[in-house]
């Protein structure tokens, strides 16, 4: 697995989650719905899902600790973005995102980053 970063040029990177960590501001979570539903039926899995955000940075920092508010997305079990409750995620925003290896978590805050340096992948 892979992270795909899409910039508003359309220039595509590709990030290892083992070796980096995504900072994401302004994140809201996108997901085909008709295509999740699908999948979650036995179809095959596509990508059907993303998070679009103001900026992504990049780091090889492994601090700050991991979060606590994971965000998960698998449409094999549930055709939405969900929490640790089921609760549904699809079009919510948060104010930052950040990946630990194949992890997503909402509850830290940039400041948590102050000496880290993240790199712009924008």
């Amino acid at each position: 697995m892979k992270w795909q970063v899409k910039n508003p040029s359309g220039t595509v990177s590709y990030y290892d989650p083992s070796v980096v960590r995504l900072v994401m501001l302004n994140a809201r979570l996108h997901n085909r719905t008709n295509v999740a539903k699908n999948i979650c039926q036995g179809a095959n899995k596509t990508v059907c899902a993303w998070i679009e955000c103001d900026w992504v940075g990049v780091t090889t920092a492994k601090t700050p600790p991991y979060g606590k508010n994971a965000l998960m997305y698998n449409p094999r079990k549930l055709p939405h973005w969900t929490d640790k409750e089921g609760k549904n995620l699809d079009n919510h925003k948060f104010d930052l995102i950040v990946s630990n290896e194949k992890f997503l978590y909402s509850n830290l805050k940039l400041s948590d980053f102050d000496n880290t340096h993240l790199e712009d992948v924008a």
